[in-house]
């Protein structure tokens, strides 16, 4: 599975005394963006908004402070994009 990683790009190997040593080649953030990706694309048909709503189906689960996080991102998602629409 490694070397697939490696294929891709997303990890790099250095042979180590021991064997190879596997480092991230991406960062984090762009990790997890990926990830996610892939992730909506799987297992919602690739729309954002079928993930969304299945976090939302777990809201039980969420905190005031949670869904005010929530709502405050999506009001700032708003906001960006009639920004770059020039609205």
């Amino acid at each position: 599975m490694l070397s697939r990683l490696e294929q891709k790009g997303f990890v790099r190997r250095t042979d180590g005394p021991k064997g190879h040593l596997y480092h991230p080649a991406v960062p984090d953030n762009q990790a997890r963006k990926t990830a996610l990706k892939e992730l909506v694309r799987v297992f919602f048909r690739g729309s954002p908004v079928g993930a969304a709503t299945a976090l939302l189906g777990m809201s039980e689960q969420l905190d005031d402070e949670q869904l005010d996080e929530l709502e405050a991102m999506i009001a700032q998602a708003r906001a960006d994009r009639a920004r770059e629409s020039g609205e």
